[in-house]
């Protein structure tokens, strides 16, 4: 004997932000992930060893992991979710801009810094809304999410 559950269907338009979240949360793994690919080249420019080059991400993963903790207490402490995510994507996005016009290694480790801690905003503020949005369909929308 099996017994159908009947999960109640989001309206058709409800997944829109969803979408928004999960372009969101592929733009701050995106730019990271391209950032790689100019790597040789920005070390070629500034004379840097294969040891620099390598400190420039660490650098970003360490200041992400630093600011996870205190990202997820601003989260909860402020709680407009939306505005943050925002910011999430320009703190990860304006870095980038900055390193373009730098041509000290210094300014270089400070600004991937700045999108180490973007992206550690990141996570505390979508996930949470979007389980709050699709209560029914948390393991849907995350799984989505966790594509992009």
């Amino acid at each position: 004997m099996s017994i159908a559950v009947a999960v109640p269907e989001a309206p058709r338009g409800s997944y829109r932000e969803m979408w928004l979240i999960t372009l969101g949360h592929s733009l701050t793994h995106w730019y990271p992930a391209t950032f790689y690919l100019i790597l040789p080249i920005i070390g070629k420019e500034l004379g840097l060893s294969y040891s620099q080059i390598g400190l420039i991400m660490t650098c970003q993963y360490i200041a992400g992991a630093v600011a996870n903790i205190p990202g997820g207490v601003l989260v909860d402490t402020v709680g407009r979710k939306g505005v943050l995510m925002a910011v999430s994507l320009f703190w990860v996005g304006f870095p980038y801009l900055l390193m373009g016009f730098t041509h000290s290694y210094l300014m270089l480790l400070g600004c991937v810094a700045l999108v180490g801690f973007g992206n550690s905003l990141w996570h505390p503020t979508a996930i949470p809304t979007l389980a709050r949005r699709f209560p029914e369909r948390k393991g849907l929308v995350l799984s989505l999410h966790g594509m992009g």
